[in-house]
């Protein structure tokens, strides 16, 4: 199977080269083809019988033209000759309707990733309903059965899929990659006073062999529901507050964004001109890494064609640089880092005081105050960085979970957040992309219910 779809994606490198050709004949100055191809299958079951399947193919081929510094774009799913040529001309006559614009352009030719690298990321299966379905009602079958708390299921889900993704542009580029993506999830419910809760378990890779265990996935959903069951109100007050590891990244991740080459550009960024300032504490560390073989955000150029580099975003709680792309860095007057698309891949949060310190250990140092496992609402303001979102979670005293908690509200601003973070666990969930532990801040306001 393997063998089959490299084969389809030579194919498709010699329709993405063709259109390229087309469009410099066609008068186009710089050209930019991409093609995408995917395939994949996805089940779910909820009460052991069938709820969903969904077998899906897609594709489609983008062109970008630059003409005098006008720029086109045109995108189609149709890969016969006669709709790429027309594909072609919708992009060049689109490119005649724009303002020239001086900093767009292809990347300069010592910038491009010249050199392809396998990061093992494609281990296709043949997409088998039968198999997906037995394996959700499996799953299903085991969360519901380990707790008599567990009283309802919202189901299990199971998918399987490969793609292809090319780009070639018009300074003789390629970038060419397949892989494969297969996941499984289950979502169980608790009854108690005040309602239903919820847990959920999930796990994903580009190999089926390195999927987490049905055992696991059930303990975890189960644990997740059962542990909120009778939540309490809590008194309005102000109290250290930590994230965690699976809340952390809602957090954290705005600072990623907030050095987008762009945002800094249009000034719409909380932490404007931060450069060489101290962002957070002088032992925190945050890292940027596209190069970890084997998963499945691996990538050895940008969306640019430019080649990834594991960087330091924040080294020693300062901020090292901007994430350009080559317009921003233009704009800017500066040399784009590869950066294209944000922060790619694993992003990593270190402590250079020494080891991390434990959960536990993290609950104990905060003594009283309130953890967050999960917020509602989109309430980050990135122009200034208050936050103000709704919560649930745990109270804590005497360094010990005590309650569940829910229907509160905390508030603050992510500046002094960062600069009030205490620590960080070692508890980093190696399933997200977000890669940290639980994070303490010093101090927030709690809104409480009562």
């Amino acid at each position: 199977m393997k063998e089959r779809i490299l084969a389809e994606k030579k194919d498709l490198e010699l329709i993405a080269e063709m259109a390229v050709d087309f469009a410099r004949c066609e008068g186009a100055d710089e050209v930019v083809v991409k093609m995408n191809k995917s395939t994949g299958l996805d089940v779910s079951c909820r009460h052991g019988e069938l709820e969903n399947i969904d077998f899906n193919k897609s594709r489609s081929l983008s062109v970008s033209v630059l003409r005098n510094h006008q720029k086109g774009y045109a995108r189609t799913a149709d890969f016969s000759d006669g709709a790429i040529r027309e594909t072609v001309r919708a992009a060049l006559s689109i490119a005649r309707t724009t303002m020239p614009d001086p900093f767009a352009g292809l990347p300069e030719r010592d910038e491009f990733a010249w050199e392809p690298e396998d990061f093992d990321i494609l281990h296709p299966e043949e997409p088998d309903p039968d198999d997906c379905l037995r394996t959700a009602v499996r799953l299903e079958e085991l969360a519901m059965s380990r707790d008599p708390r567990i009283t309802d299921s919202r189901g299990a889900g199971v998918s399987n899929h490969y793609g292809m993704n090319i780009m070639v542009n018009s300074a003789g580029f390629m970038c060419s990659e397949a892989n494969s993506y297969f996941s499984k999830s289950v979502c169980v419910m608790a009854d108690d006073s005040t309602g239903r809760q919820t847990g959920a378990s999930y796990t994903n890779a580009v190999d089926s062999r390195l999927l987490l265990s049905d055992d696991f996935l059930a303990r975890e959903s189960v644990r997740e529901a059962i542990e909120c069951i009778n939540p309490q109100k809590i008194p309005t007050c102000t109290c250290p507050v930590i994230f965690r590891f699976d809340c952390a990244p809602e957090i954290i991740s705005p600072a990623v964004g907030a050095i987008f080459g762009m945002n800094q550009y249009y000034k719409c960024s909380f932490l404007q001109d931060c450069r060489g300032k101290q962002v957070f504490p002088e032992w925190f560390t945050m890292s940027s890494d596209p190069r970890v073989r084997g998963h499945i955000s691996a990538l050895y150029c940008d969306s640019e064609g430019v080649a990834t580099r594991r960087c330091d975003l924040f080294k020693k709680g300062v901020a090292v640089d901007y994430l350009h792309s080559c317009v921003s860095a233009r704009k800017l007057g500066e040399k784009t880092n590869g950066h294209a698309g944000g922060a790619l891949g694993i992003v990593t949060l270190s402590d250079e005081r020494g080891p991390k310190q434990s959960y536990k250990d993290l609950l104990h140092s905060m003594d009283k105050g309130l953890v967050v496992i999960s917020t509602m609402g989109q309430g980050i303001n990135t122009m200034n960085g208050d936050l103000s979102v709704g919560v649930t979670g745990f109270w804590v005293e005497n360094g010990e979970i005590q309650y569940p908690v829910s229907g509160i509200t905390i508030a603050g601003n992510l500046k002094n957040m960062y600069q009030g973070i205490r620590g960080i666990a070692d508890d980093a969930d190696e399933r997200q992309r977000f890669r940290t532990g639980s994070v303490m801040i010093d101090r927030m306001t709690v809104a409480g219910g009562e």
